[in-house]
Formats: C-alpha cells, structure tokens, sequence
C-alpha cells in the first residue's frame, strides 16, 4: 500500500496528527480539489501544487474582499453585523488601496531594525526560560518554553501587556479557537468566540490610551489621533495583531523542535554545526511549518488553475505545506536536510500580503530553537511522537504539548 493509498480523509484525527500523506494525495491526483468543510462552512478549494501555490499568492484576481462570495457562512450577506466588522475588514482581509494604506501605517513598526533591536532580550529570555528547568533533566517546551518565549518579545513589541494577565490568557485563548478551531464550529460558534475578542481588544485600546508607550498598538492609537485611520480600522488593525504573532511562532517552534526531535541526526548536525542555523530555521520552515495554509482567497472572476476552473465566488485555501512539499519543485521534499540550499521556503507569503512580521518572527523562532540545541545534549521526545496531540485547523499546525528528557549535566554545564 503506498501513502496515498493510505491518506487519511482530510480534517480526520489521523489527518490533524499528520496532514502530509492526506496533501501529498490531493497534490498528486488532483492538483485543485474541492472540499466540504465541516461545521457548515463553505465549500474550499484547495490549491496543492506548488506553482499554483505561489501563483494564488500573487493573483490580483484572488482577492480578499468577499464580496463577491454568494453560498456559505463566508458569505458577503452573512457578514452584516457591523459589531463584527473588524473581523472581516482587517489587513488580511483587505485589497488596494485601503489595504495598502493601512500596511503602511503599521509598517514603520515592523523593519529589520526592529527585529534586530529584539535580539539580545531573546537570548536572555530564551536562557531564562531554560535555567527554571535545565536542572530536572526534563520538560515541556510549549507552555514551558515556546509560547512565554513569544509572548515575552513579541507580546511586548506588540503593546498587549498592558491587559491583566488573566484577560491575555483568555484573548489567547480565544484566538486560538480562531486559527485552530473545532472542525465542528458552527458561524454562530465563531461569532460568540469574536464578540468576548472584540471586548477584551476595545480594552486594550482604551488602556493603551491611558499609557501610549514604544510599542506597535500605542503607535496605532497616535496614527488614529493624526486621522491616519478610523476608529473601526483601528480596532481591526489591533484584532489582527493579537491574532497572529504569538501564536504563529509559538506554532512554529514546536513543529520546528518536533522535526528536530523525530530526525536525531539532523538536530546532532546542528549542535556540531550551530553556523547552519539559518539555514536549518529555512528547512524547518518549508519540512512541516507551523502556518499550513495562507489566509482564504475569493475568486473575483472565474479563474483557471491547470485543468480546473475555479468559478467565480469561490473561496480559494492555498496549502503552503503541501507546496512545500512538491517534489515537482523540491529535490527529496520529504527528507529533512538542514544544509539543504536552493530555493527558499514561502511560509510567510510573498507579494502584496506577505507577513510584515516576518522579520521579528525568524528572528525570535531563530533564537529560541539554537538556545534549546545548544544548551540541552541528549535532546529526545520523553513519549512516543504518536502520543503527541495536535491543535485542528487549517491555518496553524501546533503540537498542544512537546515533553522531553535530556542530559540535566550538560544542560548546567
């Protein structure tokens, strides 16, 4: 039996555990294919090969405005409570020129610059995170380590500690039941989840407002006074703050460290050889990334990718893992090889909507995985890789927890 004869039925727990069997059919017999996605959401169409990957990232007729999509609880007509709106006019969800105009305003805030400025607190805080445990010869490294990781830098760039503890706890974790839902969410599920973020975001802004501080969403809060935006595109700007960043590379690092952990060799390569770690972070991120699809297109037009149209109205996912996996353009794609060169990995888009915060998250994912190999010799999974749980959804793919052991001598050391 080969694996596609073996793929699990995509948003199956097998699939959740392992969508790359499941892409690797999908990309070799049909290239476009349309999928019910459960819940009673819309129809999607799926977009596997790599070619046509990168094609739907830069394709003006693949736009964000979903206007034109008539079925569905994605539907323009579905989208009416103007309560809601931040959530379908925010600056993922936005074409040129209102798009182009808000990018720019937040974009002074995400340079390399800045990413660089955030280096040397990354290191310390990544040795932190380490010494409250290197000692107990064990650990859990998302809650443990990962996420405060992310959340300690990007959180503080972003302005979102200016909420209580609790009250971030919870916006994250009702962020998270956005980009790793329920496959069995319902829109109603989605709007209850949206209207308690929309609160806890509106409280941000207002005590952000009390205390302006160096950070992104107090520089919102000044572009907004300057009528740079509007009052509703700044609570759309700050919602797509929260909503990405620390959980993308917390999602990141933990696919990252569990490449690593289930190819031994290649993590012994990389403490023999720390100088690969950029290259290695450019590997991990094409071999399983922690963002498995680019944010829904909708078809402006009919379109036609291969031998497919894709009518008009469509909601359009394009699988970046399954791209990056396509052997039509990478030697191998399902070997792991952190000296790996060529060409370089699409995980943070490319074209008008590419990540602005691709900088400072590669920067952090960089500093948080060479911390781990070079400070924890005898680095393994402490439970078999089919015990571990995976978060469902289609955006992030994110391990719930990653226990290890290792070498507590040399972690002191």
């Amino acid at each position: 039996m080969t694996q596609q004869d073996a793929a699990p039925e995509l948003f199956s727990p097998e699939f959740v555990a392992c969508p790359h069997a499941t892409y690797e059919h999908m990309r070799e017999s049909e290239g476009v294919s349309q999928r019910f996605y459960p819940g009673g959401l819309n129809r999607l169409w799926f977009l596997t090969r790599y070619d046509d990957v990168r094609t739907a990232l830069i394709d003006p007729d693949l736009v964000k405005d979903r206007s034109s999509v008539t079925e569905g609880s994605l539907a323009a007509h579905q989208l009416m409570d103007p309560e809601l709106k931040p959530f379908h006019r925010n600056l993922s969800m936005l074409d040129p020129p209102d798009h182009t105009r808000l990018r720019r305003v937040i974009a002074k805030n995400m340079t390399p610059r800045q990413a660089r400025s955030r280096q040397e607190p990354a290191e310390r805080l990544a040795d932190e995170l380490i010494d409250k445990f290197a000692a107990d010869g064990e650990a859990e490294l998302i809650e443990g380590y990962a996420s405060p990781l992310a959340d300690g830098i990007i959180g503080e760039l972003v302005g979102v500690h200016v909420l209580p503890s609790a009250d971030w706890a919870r916006l994250r974790e009702l962020g998270r039941n956005l980009t790793s839902p329920s496959y069995q969410h319902h829109s109603a599920d989605f709007d209850r989840i949206k209207y308690e973020i929309r609160d806890l975001v509106l409280e941000v802004i207002r005590l952000r407002r009390e205390q302006l501080g160096d950070d992104v969403i107090s520089d919102l809060v000044r572009a907004r006074d300057r009528e740079e935006m509007t009052e509703q595109e700044l609570l759309a700007m700050v919602v797509t703050m929260v909503l990405s960043g620390v959980d993308s590379v917390t999602a990141f690092l933990g696919t990252a460290l569990h490449s690593l952990l289930t190819h031994p060799d290649q993590l012994e390569l990389l403490r023999a050889r720390p100088e690969l770690m950029d290259n290695a972070v450019n590997e991990l991120l094409r071999y399983d990334s922690g963002t498995q699809t680019a944010t829904f297109r909708f078809a402006a037009k009919d379109l036609q990718y291969g031998d497919t149209v894709i009518p008009r109205g469509a909601v359009v996912c394009p699988v970046l893992t399954s791209a990056h996996r396509d052997p039509r353009h990478y030697a191998e794609p399902e070997r792991l090889d952190v000296t790996r060169q060529g060409e370089l990995n699409i995980a943070f888009g490319i074209g008008t909507h590419n990540c602005l915060g691709q900088k400072i998250g590669q920067l952090v994912s960089t500093v948080g995985l060479a911390a781990v190999v070079r400070r924890l010799p005898g680095l393994r999974l402490a439970v078999d890789p089919g015990e571990l749980r995976w978060r469902p959804g289609l955006l992030l793919r994110s391990v719930y927890e990653l226990p290890v052991r290792f070498d507590a001598k040399g972690a002191l050391g």
